[in-house]
C-alpha cells in the first residue's frame, strides 16, 4: 500500500478513519422520560475530575486533607441526517428545567437524567465506559440555518452533572 491516503478505500468502510467511536445513551426523567435517546457523538469530553484539598492546622502544623471533587461539563457534538429529533430532544430537556414563557423552574427529579457514555474500537467493543449522574443540560447550540446540500446538520450541547463514575 502507498503511503497516500485514497479516498475510495475510505469511502468503502463502514466506518469513519478514527480509532474509536463515542456512543451517548441518555436516560431519566428529563431527556425522555422512560424512553431512552441514543447518539453517536463526534466528540465528547471525558469527566475529569478537580479534587479540591483542605488545609489544616493542627498545632503549628499544617496537615493535607481530601476536600470534595468538582467536575468539568461534558461538551459533545452529535451530526443528524436530515433530522432535528436531538435539537427537539434537547429542547424539551431544557424546558422541563426552566419553562421559558411561564419562568417556572421545576422540581429537580422532574428533569435530571443519567447519561452513559461509551468509547468503542471499530468492532464496536467498549474499550472506556462512564456513568455520570444527576444530570442537567447546561447548554445547546443548534445547527446554523444555511443552505447545505450535504443533508446533515451538527448540533453541540453540554451536561452538567453530580458525580460521575469509570465502569
Amino acid at each position: 500500500m502507498s503511503g497516500t491516503v485514497n479516498i475510495e478505500t475510505l469511502r468503502n468502510q463502514p466506518d469513519s478513519a478514527r480509532l474509536y467511536k463515542w456512543d451517548v445513551n441518555l436516560s431519566g426523567p428529563g431527556p425522555g422520560g422512560a424512553d431512552t435517546i441514543n447518539l453517536r457523538a463526534t466528540t465528547v469530553d471525558q469527566p475529569n475530575p478537580s479534587y479540591s484539598v483542605i488545609d489544616v492546622t493542627i498545632r503549628g502544623f499544617t496537615k493535607k486533607e481530601a476536600g470534595g471533587i468538582e467536575w468539568n461539563p461534558i461538551n459533545f457534538t452529535v451530526i443528524e441526517v436530515d433530522s432535528y429529533e436531538v435539537l427537539q430532544t434537547l429542547w424539551g430537556w431544557g424546558q422541563k428545567q426552566f419553562d421559558a414563557r411561564s419562568g417556572v423552574q421545576q422540581n429537580k427529579s422532574g428533569y435530571e437524567g443519567d447519561l452513559m457514555i461509551f468509547m468503542e474500537n471499530l468492532q464496536d467493543s467498549p474499550t472506556a465506559k462512564w456513568k455520570l449522574y444527576g444530570c442537567v443540560l447546561e447548554s445547546m447550540a443548534p445547527p446554523g440555518l444555511q443552505s447545505d446540500k450535504s443533508g446533515f446538520n451538527e448540533t453541540s450541547f453540554s451536561v452538567a452533572y453530580d458525580y460521575a463514575e469509570l465502569m
